[in-house]
C-alpha cells in the first residue's frame, strides 16, 4: 500500500497557542506511511501565541511528494510565557524530505523557515514576506466566506489623518475595503496616526490592520499601536518611522455566543428590541425621534435603531448618580428608592412620564 495522502487547503486557522496546522509522523529519515499530502492556500494568524518550538505550518518527518503552496501565514510572535525553542512562519523538522515549500506569504513572523535535520530533496522557492495574490486566495473560498463573516465597524466610515503624502492616499482609503489602495503620511511626519470614527462607542474584540502589500517595506509592519477613545479608534506609529495603511477593520465583542440566553446584559454594544406578547409588535421610538419627550408606541418589526435599546444598570446614592450611571440629558433619583434597569435608545432614556 502506498502513502496515504492528505489536501488541507483553504482554512482559516487563527488564534492558536501552538502549531496552526500540524503534519507528520515519527522522528525518522525514512519514508513513512504519509506522503503526498498538500497544505495549501490556508490562512493562518496570530497562531503560536502562548507555546513554542513550532509553527505556523510544522512538519515532521519524511512525507514523499508532500507539498506546501500559497498559504499566508502572519502575526507569529513570540509570546512571554514561551521557552527559548523556535517559533517561525514553518518549521520543517526532523527527518522532513521529498518535500516542495513554495509561494508561501510569511508576515510579520519571528522566524521565516526553521530546517532542523533535513534530508536533502527539500525544495523552497518563491517564499516571501508579501504578496497581494497568496493572501487574497488564502482562506475561505468565495462561495464559503460568509461562514467567517464579521461586519467591519470601520468600513467606509469617516477617517483622519495627521498628514496625506498627496492624492489618492487619503485617510478613507484605508476603509475602503480594497486592500491596493491605502493610507499614507507626508515623508517628514515622524509621529504618523490614522484615525475612524465608528460613529458610536462599541466594545471591540479584535482589529485587523493590514500594510503594504506591492512592496517590501518592512518597516511599516512593526512599532505601532492601536488605541481607543469613546467611538474613535487611532492607529499610531511609535518608533517615528515610514508608516502605510493598506486596510484596517475592527470588530465588535461577543457576537451569537456571547449573547447566549440567559440575564440580559448590560453590555453597552449588546442591543435588545423588546417585543409585546399580545400584539407581538416591538415597542418604537415614534417618528425615529431622538428628541426629549419623544413619543414611544408599538409597531411592526423593522430593524431600525429607534427600535433597538441598551439595558443600563443605574446605581443611586444620597440623590446622586455614581460613576456607573451613564450620562444622559438628565440623572436623578431618590435617594431612598433603588433606580430601576433603565432602556435607552439614542442616549435618552425611557420615562415614564408622572411617574
Amino acid at each position: 500500500m502506498g502513502p496515504a495522502p492528505y489536501a488541507g487547503g483553504h482554512h482559516p486557522c487563527p488564534d492558536t497557542p501552538w502549531a496552526g496546522i500540524s503534519l507528520g509522523w515519527g522522528w525518522q529519515s525514512a519514508a513513512n506511511a504519509e506522503g503526498n499530502n498538500s497544505i495549501s492556500f490556508n490562512r493562518l494568524g496570530n497562531v503560536m501565541n502562548r507555546l513554542c518550538d513550532s509553527a505556523g505550518i510544522y512538519h515532521l518527518s519524511n512525507d514523499p511528494g508532500t507539498v506546501l503552496n500559497g498559504n499566508y501565514i502572519h502575526d507569529v510572535v513570540r509570546s512571554p510565557a514561551a521557552c527559548g525553542s523556535p517559533v517561525h512562519g514553518i518549521y520543517l523538522d526532523e527527518g522532513s524530505d521529498g518535500m516542495t515549500v513554495s509561494n508561501n506569504v510569511l508576515s510579520h513572523t519571528d522566524g521565516f523557515i526553521n530546517q532542523n535535520r533535513n534530508g536533502c530533496h527539500i525544495t523552497l522557492t518563491d517564499n516571501t514576506t508579501s504578496g497581494g495574490p497568496v493572501i487574497k486566495a488564502s482562506g475561505l473560498e468565495s462561495a464559503y466566506q460568509w461562514l467567517a463573516a464579521t461586519p467591519n465597524l470601520a468600513a467606509d466610515e469617516p477617517a483622519s489623518s495627521s498628514s496625506v503624502v498627496g492624492s489618492g492616499w487619503e485617510a478613507s482609503k484605508a476603509v475602503d475595503n480594497n486592500a491596493s489602495t491605502g493610507w499614507s503620511p507626508t515623508g517628514s511626519d515622524t509621529s504618523a496616526w490614522w484615525q475612524v470614527d465608528l460613529g458610536r462607542s462599541y466594545q471591540l474584540g479584535q482589529f485587523a490592520l493590514t500594510t503594504r502589500q506591492d512592496v517590501d517595506q518592512p518597516e511599516t509592519r512593526g512599532n505601532f499601536e492601536v488605541r481607543q477613545a469613546f467611538r474613535y479608534v487611532r492607529v499610531a506609529k511609535t518608533d517615528g518611522s515610514y508608516f502605510f495603511l493598506a486596510d484596517f477593520s475592527v470588530q465588535q465583542a461577543g457576537g451569537a455566543l456571547a449573547a447566549a440566553t440567559g440575564a440580559p446584559t448590560t453590555d453597552p454594544s449588546t442591543l435588545y428590541t423588546i417585543k409585546n406578547v399580545n400584539s407581538g409588535q416591538i415597542m418604537d421610538v415614534s417618528g425615529r425621534s431622538t428628541a426629549d419627550g419623544a413619543s414611544v408606541i408599538q409597531w411592526p418589526s423593522n430593524g431600525g435603531a429607534n427600535q433597538q435599546w441598551n439595558i443600563v444598570r443605574v446605581r443611586v446614592e444620597h440623590s446622586a448618580c455614581l460613576a456607573s450611571c451613564r450620562i444622559r440629558p438628565w440623572c436623578s433619583a431618590s435617594p431612598t428608592t433603588p433606580a430601576p434597569v433603565t432602556i435607552k435608545d439614542a442616549g435618552r432614556s425611557l420615562d415614564l412620564g408622572g411617574s
